[in-house]
């Protein structure tokens, strides 16, 4: 029985729910592990986690445990058995039966469902958690659609909405953490209005992300407006710049301070909220390893901020 995974888990920052008699549940102990299988639980369309009994006690000729741990709609995750677990069923190779291979039911219809921000990030967490505890390599990331026997088996876990591959989820797995990819922003559509004709308008400079900001140590009304358009379209639309931020590096696991808006507060990019930007930009490879984080929004983090907001124009492209 492998009994540490919910310390393992915790590593993601997102909730983790120990699931009573999870230390002693299971087909008998684990022989080791090779593969982590990704799979969703086709489950009801409402509720966090309501698979929980299915997966834990099984269902009609197939007793449970189901898999060893769930994800909820939220990210929180559920460890629920510590050993074998039957959920890869009939598989290509060796590595992928049942005693060398932990599972993951996420909770999701498969038919087109949205997945939330938080679940693919807490996903993508754990798996690079595992990772990590286990030392295998990418390519022990797998989804049930790639390891069932025959090949079309199975279809999980279907990422529909957002749509993405398996490669793409392990590419996320690779990094650590998902930050959606940010489309381009598509105008508005409306009936013309007849005007009358003006003159030929003189060209002007081009803004980001049509071009990279010129990185530097003091932060511009380029770098702020970056900032504000990254932060909207990838989802964060409140009006105040720090609140989004608060709530961005909230979801990423590096903020744990309070949403102030959200408790009547002015919104302060404050010491706490600098440390987190600190670790995401060290993380990144754009804070200097030898840099203390300290909290002060100075030189070296603002040019990390230029760095980072540069790196996001190739999803304009």
């Amino acid at each position: 029985m492998y009994t540490g995974l919910a310390r393992v888990a915790r590593k993601t920052g997102y909730p983790v729910i120990e699931v009573d008699g999870w230390k002693k549940r299971g087909h008998g102990g684990m022989a080791g592990v090779k593969t982590l299988t990704a799979h969703h639980t086709v489950g009801p369309k409402s509720g966090n986690y309501p698979s929980l009994t299915v997966v834990r006690d099984g269902r009609a000729g197939l007793p449970g445990p189901l898999a060893q741990i769930g994800l909820g709609r939220d990210g929180t995750i559920y460890i629920i058995a510590a050993g074998v677990s039957w959920h890869a069923g009939k598989v290509s190779k060796d590595a992928y039966r049942n005693p060398w291979n932990i599972g993951i039911e996420a909770e999701n219809t498969g038919t087109g469902e949205e997945w939330t921000r938080a679940m693919i990030d807490s996903y993508v967490k754990l798996m690079r958690a595992l990772m990590d505890e286990f030392k295998l390599p990418i390519n022990s990331v797998l989804g049930h659609k790639e390891i069932c026997y025959p090949a079309g088996r199975k279809i999980d876990p279907a990422f529909i909405e957002p749509k993405l591959t398996m490669a793409q989820f392990r590419g996320y797995v690779q990094k650590g953490y998902y930050i959606p990819p940010v489309g381009d922003v598509k105008p508005v559509e409306s009936k013309p209005k007849p005007a009358a004709p003006k003159p030929k308008p003189k060209p002007v400079a081009k803004a980001w992300p049509d071009v990279p900001l010129k990185v530097g140590t003091k932060h511009t009304a380029a770098s702020d407006a970056a900032w504000r358009k990254l932060m909207h379209d990838i989802g964060y639309k409140d009006k105040n710049l720090t609140t989004n931020i608060q709530r961005w590096l909230r979801d990423l696991g590096y903020y744990k301070g309070i949403i102030e808006a959200d408790h009547g507060k002015k919104p302060v990019f404050g010491p706490m909220l600098t440390k987190a930007l600190q670790r995401f930009l060290k993380k990144k490879g754009l804070y200097p390893k030898s840099y203390l984080i300290d909290g002060k929004r100075q030189s070296a983090t603002i040019k990390g901020e230029f760095k980072f907001l540069n790196s996001q124009i190739v999803f304009y492209k």
